[in-house]
Order: structure tokens, then sequence, then C-alpha cells
């Protein structure tokens, strides 16, 4: 009598990282297009044609903007490159370096100011995929005393803003409408990539 042979388990699915968030990664080519290497304990991995939609996609707005970062919440200044795919962030004006983040504009689901949250003029926020990023156009203070935005301060009393004030009331604006465009934009559906985060 032969014995029963042992039943045969399904191998485990391997645990596919989130489609959302990741750490920073360094990139390289290979034969199986553009890969990852492990920094921390996550890592991912691009297929070159993703990749390349976020290489070659046309800036629609961009420029220095102050970024609260996710988790310890500092403010730090980032050059800001909006595409109709994806919206990144670097260190410098240098694109070609890795960028701090990487946010898919498919996921976005609103942007708005945020002055009340922040207690920082000129702010606001993008909601992506249920968390919140904070952006400032600038952070110092007005020193027009006779503009409603003096001390860095909205003041009830006062209806009259200065040059620079506007100005930089004009440059908010132009990223929340301009994010706006982008969000409701057919391309949106082009752009299978996922997004990694070095700005904790």
């Amino acid at each position: 009598q032969t014995p029963n042979p042992k039943p045969q388990t399904p191998n485990p699915k391997p645990q596919t990282p989130s489609p959302i968030f990741e750490d920073k990664i360094n990139f390289r080519s290979g034969n199986e297009g553009i890969s990852a290497e492990k920094i921390g304990q996550k890592s991912f991995y691009y297929e070159s044609r993703e990749r390349n939609i976020m290489n070659t996609s046309e800036p629609v707005k961009k420029g220095y903007l102050l970024k609260q970062s996710r988790f310890l919440k500092r403010w730090r200044k980032r050059y800001v490159v909006l595409t109709p795919t994806h919206m990144m962030t670097y260190e410098s004006e240098n694109v070609n370096e890795n960028p701090t983040e990487i946010l898919l504009i498919r996921h976005f689901n609103g942007v708005k100011s945020a002055e009340e949250e922040t207690n920082k003029l000129f702010s606001f926020r993008v909601d992506y995929a249920g968390t919140l990023f904070f952006f400032c156009v600038e952070d110092s203070a007005c020193s027009a005393e006779k503009c409603r935005f003096f001390g860095n301060k909205t003041r009830s009393d006062v209806n009259v803003i200065c040059d620079r004030c506007a100005k930089l009331v004009e440059e908010k604006d132009k990223w929340i409408g301009t994010i706006s465009k982008v969000m409701i934009s057919p391309s949106l559906k082009k752009a299978p990539v996922d997004s990694d985060s070095d700005d904790d």
C-alpha cells in the first residue's frame, strides 16, 4: 500500500507595494526597463514606458514653493514641476536628479486655499488619496504697514493689498487653478505609475 501524497499548497501571492507612497529610490537602467534599488524597507519597480511618461510630459507649471513634509511637518523649499499626469518636487531646478516627491494627478481629490490650516498666508493644500499635502508660495512677512497682510497676518480692518502681496496671491491662485485644470484632463487615464516620497 502506497502512502497518500502530501497535498500541494499553493504558492503565496507576492506582496506588492502600496501604489500611493513609497520610500526614496535610486533609478538604474536594466534589461527589464528602469527599476529601483532598495533603500530602507521598501522598494518597487517602474517599467521604462511608465518612467518615460513622467520624463517626457510637458510641464504646465513649475517654480519654487515651500512644501510641508508629511511626518515631521517641516517647511522646505522645493522646485515643483506640474505636468498633465504628475506633480514632482525637487531640491533644486535640476530635474535630472531624483525627485523628492512624485504624486500622480489621477489620485488628486481636490485643491484649495489652506491659510487657516497652516497659519501661513499664500498657502494651499492638495488632497492626495486622502492625504493632505500643503504648499506655500512665500513665507516672509509683509513690511508694508498699510497692506492687509502686514506682518504676515490678515487684517480685517484693511482692504488694501501691496503690490508684493498681490503678486503672491495671484501666484497661489495660478497654482490652484492649474492643478484644478489638470485634474479633469483626459490624459489622466494614461498614467499608471506608482509614486514615492523622500519628504518626511
